[in-house]
């Protein structure tokens, strides 16, 4: 894995060497065999892991094709499924606080074989203006993903 990026301002980043990255005190844990799918479903091109529940990958499993949950577990690239991996978290402090464990724990090398290709976040009070706190936190998580979508 390359150089990860961090930041707590949008537009400035540091490069930082894997094993400068910090693992979290909690993470999560890798699946050990496939996921599971219920029988007829296509296999998914990405995995959406719910930083911390009620993150809404349920929703957006139903929504994004092809797109499916991965039970709050990292992939563990078994039986030729997809190693691309979606973090999804709710716009407050602490899920995106969870969202950045989860991140640095991938940049740390413990996220087993999959691919972080961005964070997802989900509006915690739509169509209101995202409180500045929320917005600095955010931009720190950003800062170690290569997209984020909204």
């Amino acid at each position: 894995m390359g150089a990860q990026r961090l930041s707590a301002e949008p537009g400035h980043r540091v490069d930082l060497t894997d094993a400068s990255v910090r693992l979290p005190d909690a993470v999560a844990p890798i699946w050990d065999e496939p996921i599971p799918l219920p029988p007829g479903a296509p296999k998914p091109m990405v995995w959406l892991l719910g930083a911390h529940g009620g993150a809404g990958t349920s929703t957006l499993a139903q929504v994004l094709a092809p797109a499916a949950e991965c039970g709050r577990r990292w992939p563990g690239g078994h039986g030729g499924q997809s190693p691309f991996v979606a973090v999804v978290a709710r716009e407050t402090v602490s899920g995106l606080v969870r969202a950045h464990e989860l991140l640095r724990q991938h940049a740390a090398g413990k996220g087993g074989p999959s691919q972080v290709v961005g964070l997802i976040t989900v509006a915690d009070r739509p169509g209101r203006k995202v409180p500045k706190p929320i917005q600095q936190t955010l931009d720190l998580v950003t800062s170690l993903t290569a997209a984020q979508w909204r």
